[in-house]
Parts: structure tokens; sequence; C-alpha cells
């Protein structure tokens, strides 16, 4: 089955950073429009990958979706390890990682944060 028969699966990847800020990668697969390949089409590039080749699999087991090793440039079959920065300036979150240039046309990406690690709800 492809993922534009499954549309809108969404996944989150939550980050707890240095400086307690808590950060929300939301991704929502079937939802883009943009120019490129498709979810389907980038993962069958990879051999390795055992049949687990939907976006919230992790077939290399380094803790990184499909869907986000797709958004970060990294390759789903092999185990990755990103390097992310994190900044406050003033009032400032600056929140820095690596971003691969042509993403998968059918997946939205957005961003959400809090410093409320008890209270704060998606």
């Amino acid at each position: 089955m492809g993922i534009l028969q499954r549309v809108n699966w969404s996944g989150v990847v939550v980050l707890l950073l240095p400086l307690k800020i808590l950060v929300f990668l939301l991704f929502v697969v079937g939802a883009g429009s943009r120019v490129g390949a498709s979810f389907d089409s980038w993962v069958s590039e990879f051999s390795g990958m055992g049949g687990e080749v939907q976006p919230g699999d992790d077939p290399d087991r380094d803790g990184m979706s499909n869907v986000l090793e797709n958004f970060l440039g990294t390759d789903p079959s092999v185990f990755s390890k990103i390097r992310t920065e994190v900044d406050l300036e003033g009032d400032e979150f600056i929140f820095r990682h690596p971003r691969n240039p042509d993403w998968v046309n059918d997946v939205e990406v957005t961003y959400r944060w809090t410093t409320d690690l008890v209270r704060y709800h998606l």
C-alpha cells in the first residue's frame, strides 16, 4: 500500500533540548503540495529497509522515523546521528538542524515549542 493511499498519516518528533525547551516537529503525509518526489518514490530508492517503508517506521533503529530522515536528509537504512544547535539570543530561541533541500512534496512540516514541560498539549 502506497503512502498516498494512507493520506494524512501524521507523526510527532519530540526533542527535549538542553535549555528545557520542548520542540515538536509535526509531520502530515498527504498534505504537502510542493513540486518534487513523493514520499513513496523517495523511500523506494533505499535498499535494506526490510519492508519498513512507512513514514513512522525506523528500519535502522536510530530513533528517527523515515519521514524525519527525509526531512533531515539522512539515509533511513543507515544509523544516523544529527547535529543540532540551540541558542538563546535575548528573548529569541534559535534551533538549527540540517534540512534536506529536496524533501518530499507530499509532507507538511510545522514546528511547535514550549518551556512548560508539564501542561503543554499538542
